[in-house]
């Protein structure tokens, strides 16, 4: 999302380079056998019509002008000028200014496709996070059961060998089975909180902590 912002910011920029420019200069010679000065305001607006640009200006000079320097000679209230600047070989198809908006574009582009990928891998992992979740939590319930069938059985076993219908080494070897069930159970606990944990990277509140 950062990413999408930056480019955003990026393609902001580049549309700048469409903004008005307002420029100036001025000159002045105070010695000389022509003593002179002139200002010149300039505003440029750029379009991206074939790289068309319209411009306003303004001059005004003050003094005197050698012959071959007439054209900056203008009147009490000085010159305007309003003209359009319409390039014949170069910038027409595109130009600086639009090609970096282009790229800006595609550049935002794709960060919204980088976006909408790592969503969707995001979901993916979180998918297969919640299916191992629940494998794991219905094999615990299994081991759960059969450690609770190993235990009523230890007391059918315990009845049969107080009766003498069968040697007291059948309820040593269901102890022996007890056991291996109970590691099988704390096996399957311990499979199945880390199955939760992993899932809660990928399930979390409103406020962003994990659940």
């Amino acid at each position: 999302r950062l990413k999408v912002t930056e480019a955003s910011g990026g393609l902001q920029a580049a549309r700048g380079g469409f903004d008005p420019l307002l420029s100036g200069e001025t000159d002045w010679k105070p010695q000389g056998d022509y003593r002179n000065g002139g200002a010149q305001v300039t505003l440029r607006q750029p379009t991206a019509l074939w790289g068309l640009a319209v411009f306003g200006q303004w001059s005004l000079s003050r003094g005197s002008f050698p012959e071959y320097d007439g054209d900056r000679v203008t009147a009490t209230a000085g010159l305007a000028r309003l003209g359009l600047e319409l390039p014949l070989l170069a910038g027409g198809p595109i130009d600086k200014r639009r090609g970096k908006i282009a790229q800006a574009q595609a550049k935002q582009r794709g960060a919204r496709f980088a976006v909408a990928s790592l969503r969707l891998e995001l979901l993916r992992l979180g998918a297969r996070a919640y299916f191992a979740w629940v494998a794991a939590g219905q094999k615990l319930g299994v081991e759960r059961e059969l450690l609770e069938l190993a235990r009523r059985r230890d007391q059918q076993v315990a009845e049969a060998v107080r009766r003498g219908a069968v040697p007291a080494i059948e309820r040593v070897d269901n102890k022996r089975a007890i056991l291996r069930r109970r590691g099988r159970v704390v096996k399957a606990q311990r499979a199945f909180e880390k199955a939760a944990l992993k899932l809660s990277l990928y399930l979390r509140g409103t406020d962003g902590r994990p659940i």
